[in-house]
């Protein structure tokens, strides 16, 4: 039987940002107020809502920013860079990585958290770095009450193949006939 199985590029390789909307990630948002969803995956930090770089929600409750990769990826942490002049804004944010029941069959079912993390108080915060255990994942939200403001969101980590690989089968395992002796 062949089943998918996840095969990081290498356990040295270095990770990369596997979010942005140049490699295939699409970002959404609940609501729109001055700054769509996918100015937080353009490769650009800048925290100055004015210069065009930062997503933002509406006010309200049950607000969510989500990014979705364009292949599984295992990820390592999500950092966060914050609108300039409102770091508070993304405190108490729920931050979580998300995947299909088979992270490498987007019709398995739906997105569901396989890693969390609550943010504490982020005033005076630019840059917040959230380190996870490797998990692979599909996508990442992020949610709270109230505006959601996000200059970039990085989620370091690498693709990972998504071909199929031999697993072994417990209830049929496979056998290699004895060899023939070789008459001398």
């Amino acid at each position: 039987t062949l089943e998918p199985t996840p095969q990081p590029t290498s356990p040295s390789s270095t990770p990369v940002n596997v979010a942005l909307e140049a490699l295939g990630g699409v970002a959404t948002q609940s609501t729109t107020c001055n700054g769509e969803a996918s100015r937080a995956i353009d490769g650009n930090r800048d925290g100055n809502i004015w210069n065009g770089s930062v997503s933002m929600t509406c006010d309200g409750d049950n607000q969510y920013w989500k990014v979705v990769f364009e292949n599984p990826a295992l990820v390592n942490s999500v950092d966060l860079y914050n609108r300039d002049e409102r770091e508070g804004r993304l405190s108490g944010a729920k931050v979580e990585l998300l995947a299909y029941p088979n992270p490498y069959d987007v019709s398995s079912g739906e997105l569901g958290p396989v890693a969390r993390h609550t943010l504490g108080w982020t005033t005076g915060k630019f840059e917040i770095s959230i380190p996870f255990d490797p998990v692979v994942a599909n996508a990442v939200r992020i949610s709270k009450d109230r505006w959601i403001y996000l200059a970039e969101v990085e989620v370091m980590g690498n693709f990972v193949s998504t071909s199929p690989q031999p697993t072994p089968n417990p209830t049929n395992p496979q056998t290699t006939p004895n060899p023939t002796p070789n008459p001398t």
